[in-house]
């Protein structure tokens, strides 16, 4: 899954429009393009009346129902965190999984576009390195928005998204899961939503923003990764983008390094951090939904 979300964001990143022109000169965003543009390239050869942005575009989409028929063909258990519920895709057939897919890349693409909200508010425009600029740039154009018209749209997508997730999946609450894994038990029951009412709406709208600390914990681990296989692998761009996203994540606790001996303890922190406020809030949001 790792692997195709990462080429969907390649390709998804040319399709979106570019304001800021520092985004010509971000190392990251440069490497990614300059990846992209020899697939695009390669098509746009054998189709030269087709737009480069269109290839990207039907690259974007082929990758997307190649994932969902995949999974569907061999059964695949794939299941998607939605606020407080672990949803399982349901393969009645390759469309349904074509489906699941869909939604999926959508959820990846709404909690970075909330991420990108969250370190605003915490981190000044003259205080953003280089890995915050690539992600503003993949957060094009909702990342222009006003902060509070921002904050209103995505609200109402998260709801939308959880709802379409629940509709296309079988949802159970994801404490009921972990606890029938810890005991080996049979999986809990397949949780029944109720009619759609204003207070459900709003639940299903802050579970989907309180996903993004289980984005950032995954994001954390994959950066601290990033730092070990650049020194490792003497690649300075990689161990960059490590450091650069560690420091990124950790300013929305901590503005300032923790130093003790030669280890900077923010990252840790962090993640006991969001763990425990991502659990907080998805009892608070269980307790409130039954």
């Amino acid at each position: 899954m790792l692997i195709f979300n990462l080429l969907i964001l390649m390709f998804w990143l040319r399709l979106l429009p570019q304001r800021n022109e520092k985004a010509f000169f971000n190392p990251y965003v440069l490497a990614t393009l300059s990846f992209t543009d020899r697939v695009v390239r390669f098509f746009h050869a054998a189709l030269s009346f087709v737009p480069g942005i269109l290839i990207s575009l039907i690259i974007v989409a082929f990758l997307i129902v190649l994932r969902g028929v995949l999974m569907a063909r061999f059964d695949f258990p794939w299941q998607e965190t939605n606020g407080m519920w672990i949803v399982t895709g349901k393969w009645t057939s390759p469309g349904a999984g074509v489906l699941f897919s869909l939604v999926s890349f959508g959820l990846l693409v709404y909690r970075l576009w909330v991420l990108e909200l969250l370190l605003g508010l915490f981190i000044r425009p003259r205080q953003r390195n280089r890995t915050h600029q690539a992600l503003s740039c993949l957060t094009m154009p909702v990342s222009m928005l006003p902060r509070l018209s921002r904050f209103a749209i995505l609200f109402c997508i998260g709801a939308g998204l959880a709802l379409a997730l629940q509709h296309i999946g079988e949802a159970r609450f994801e404490w009921e899961v972990k606890v029938a894994i810890l005991r080996d038990a049979e999986p809990p029951p397949v949780f029944a939503f109720p009619a759609l009412t204003p207070q459900l709406f709003c639940i299903l709208g802050a579970g989907s923003m309180v996903d993004v600390l289980g984005m950032m914990r995954d994001m954390l681990l994959l950066f601290i990764l990033f730092t070990f296989i650049g020194r490792f692998n003497q690649s300075p761009l990689l161990s960059s983008l490590g450091h650069e996203g560690i420091d990124m994540l950790s300013r929305v606790i901590f503005p300032k390094p923790l130093r003790w001996g030669w280890m900077d303890w923010r990252p840790i922190l962090l993640l006991f951090a969001l763990a425990a406020t991502q659990q907080i809030a998805i009892r608070l949001l269980s307790i409130a939904i039954r």
